[in-house]
């Protein structure tokens, strides 16, 4: 998993640096009629291509509000993990951070891995404790405290982070296919716009873009990608930015090695 998750990595970024892939196609026509919904307002393209289309989307629009909404409570219902990552690459730097969260509303373990300059934070929550191990460099801490309520835990990671927020916030989508994912019908986006005023994340001037999400008719976001090129202040700034459910119910969460030798000291 994780040697996927960063191939799709390095090779948007690659993307991005050599300037090749990051326009995008021009808008898909929507060959599916426009229908009515059943309140009789004027909200249309409730149904994409056969599929029922979740709430806060059409076939051309993405209400973030309701769609982020949507995906918390989906996850704070159920088991869960899901992987963030964000790639920044400016003036010859090239920044990593990947955080893996996987909860069974019992147990839960967070890693979160940056390659500058070597840090990485691992979490892990029973119902009764916490412990966090930072490292940064050669120097690791470990520490522990006490869990009033797993479930505050386990809803609080379950909601959408800055980069999902701030991807939906900033890009434009058009629905361009569908598929089947678990046995529920997904509608496929591609992003057609990105607007680099409604977030800092962004550069101000943006060249080139490319990016996907892809939600189902529960509104479960199974995966969102947005690969930008832009000029902040005169420095050219390529990024990749990546969310995915990893897995929906059914989530396995065993007590990390570490955790077992901090134990045993």
């Amino acid at each position: 998993m994780k040697k996927r998750l960063a191939a799709l990595i390095g090779l948007s970024i690659l993307i991005a640096l050599a300037g090749c892939g990051g326009t995008t196609s021009p808008q898909s026509s929507i060959n599916s009629p426009s229908e009515r919904a059943e309140n009789g307002t004027d909200q249309t393209r409730v149904v994409y291509d056969g599929v029922q289309l979740p709430n806060g989307t059409t076939a051309t629009h993405i209400n973030e509000t309701q769609v982020l909404a949507t995906q918390q409570n989906l996850l704070e219902k159920q088991d869960y993990r899901i992987g963030i990552n964000l790639t920044h690459a400016m003036a010859g730097r090239i920044a990593n951070t990947t955080t893996i969260i996987a909860s069974n509303r019992s147990q839960q373990q967070l890693h979160v891995q940056s390659n500058l300059p070597g840090r990485s934070l691992r979490e892990y929550y029973t119902a009764n404790r916490s412990l966090s191990r930072i490292k940064i460099g050669n120097e690791t801490s470990v520490s522990e405290d006490t869990v009033d309520s797993f479930r505050v835990v386990h809803e609080r990671e379950a909601r959408p982070r800055g980069l999902l927020t701030d991807l939906l916030t900033a890009a434009e989508f058009s629905a361009t296919s569908t598929k089947t994912i678990d046995g529920h019908n997904a509608v496929i986006y591609n992003v057609t716009g990105v607007s680099g005023a409604n977030s800092s994340r962004f550069p101000p001037i943006m060249k080139k873009f490319s990016g996907s999400m892809t939600i189902d008719n529960r509104g479960l976001i199974h995966n969102a990608t947005l690969s930008t090129l832009g000029v902040r202040n005169g420095t050219v700034e390529a990024m990749f930015q990546e969310y995915r459910t990893l897995n929906y119910r059914g989530v396995r969460v065993e007590q990390p090695d570490w955790v077992q030798n901090q134990t045993a000291d």
